[in-house]
């Protein structure tokens, strides 16, 4: 997967164009995928429900015994303790169950406030536990999405959420000078793994291929800039260390079975025929007689755009049949830095 990348400038402008042609195809695919989780969340007691009110109002209603019912229920005792404790005395109907915390009264928390409390939490954000870039995006928008409640907001507010999000993770991220080819490596990973298991929730092949176009773009930015050029694809070379370790590790494990056919049955029935085609001219690396003398390069000049994620998808296949669907079972196919991999 190494060398120097040799693409003519036209050949990169092409090849970005095609990047953001399958970032806005991802785009209309999350918005279809919300459409769908509208409907059929609606009216659905485990999950909360907003309603409009004659007068053109809104109410929020959610079932206690439900998982986010008791999420927020457990949220308003816990912020009605702190009322009681900050007051002397129970709130009354006009008192604010959010309030400043430097008021001496009973007052609403005002924009300055909310603004200060969060800029409080990215401070201590390690510490308690939640991704700053969560608490930056709320911050920004004054919205916060959950998978528990994605279904009350627009796809719009939805798309805007997800890029605030992935921004600032990207700030938050050590620089690229810093960030060592184990780094990469490792965080490459953990975004692989996140991908395959969004694709056992919800099968399609558009999750692999919305996170190929994303590492793509990156080596084209990289490229553009000429951070490491003699290195080629960085982001493409690292994320096929990450599939091929995992995949190489199951084909060791079960030598004396017929893996590559099991993940491509897999592959076909939830993915569809047209994704174990392509999965399975990369599945020489499960023992596939019919693929095993293709080289990296030869696959890569094949598929193209769909190289990674043809691999992605015999990932997915490996741990819905392997796996019990569970994707930290992959793990034991991680390499151990003292005696390389398990």
């Amino acid at each position: 997967m190494g060398g120097k990348d040799r693409r003519s400038t036209g050949q990169r402008r092409a090849a970005k164009a095609k990047a953001r042609q399958q970032r806005l195809a991802g785009q209309e695919f999350r918005r279809e995928q919300h459409a769908r989780l509208v409907v059929e969340r609606a009216g659905d007691p485990r999950f909360i429900q907003r309603e409009r009110l004659p007068d053109g109002g809104r109410v929020v209603r959610w079932d206690p015994e439900s998982v986010a019912g008791t999420r927020i229920s457990g949220a308003l005792h816990h912020q009605l303790e702190k009322f009681r404790e900050k007051f002397g005395r129970q709130p009354g109907p006009e008192d604010p169950i959010f309030f400043d915390p430097d008021a001496e009264d009973p007052t609403p928390l005002s924009a300055g406030s909310l603004s200060r409390e969060l800029d409080r939490l990215v401070e201590n954000a390690d510490e308690i536990g939640v991704p700053p870039a969560l608490i930056k995006a709320f911050r920004d928008l004054g919205y916060l999405v959950t998978e528990e409640n994605r279904h009350l907001f627009s796809a719009a507010e939805i798309e805007a959420w997800r890029e605030t999000v992935e921004r600032y993770r990207a700030e938050d991220e050590p620089d690229d000078d810093d960030l060592g080819e184990e780094e990469l490596v490792e965080l490459l990973g953990a975004e692989i793994s996140a991908v395959v298991a969004r694709t056992l929730i919800e099968p399609s092949p558009q999750h692999a291929r919305d996170f190929a176009a994303r590492v793509i773009e990156m080596d084209l930015v990289l490229a553009d800039a000429g951070v490491d050029d003699s290195a080629g694809a960085l982001g493409l070379s690292a994320a096929f260390a990450v599939v091929a370790r995992w995949l190489s590790g199951l084909r060791e494990e079960r030598a004396a079975e017929p893996v590559a056919e099991e993940v491509l049955g897999w592959v076909g029935s939830a993915l569809g025929p047209a994704s174990v085609a392509l999965s399975r001219r990369a599945a020489g690396i499960l023992g596939a007689p019919e693929s095993s003398g293709v080289t990296v390069q030869e696959l890569v000049d094949e598929l193209e755009d769909d190289f990674l994620p043809a691999l992605i998808w015999l990932a997915v296949g490996a741990v819905g049949c392997y796996g019990g669907g569970d994707v930290t079972w992959l793990q034991r196919f991680e390499v151990d830095p003292d005696h390389g991999a398990t």
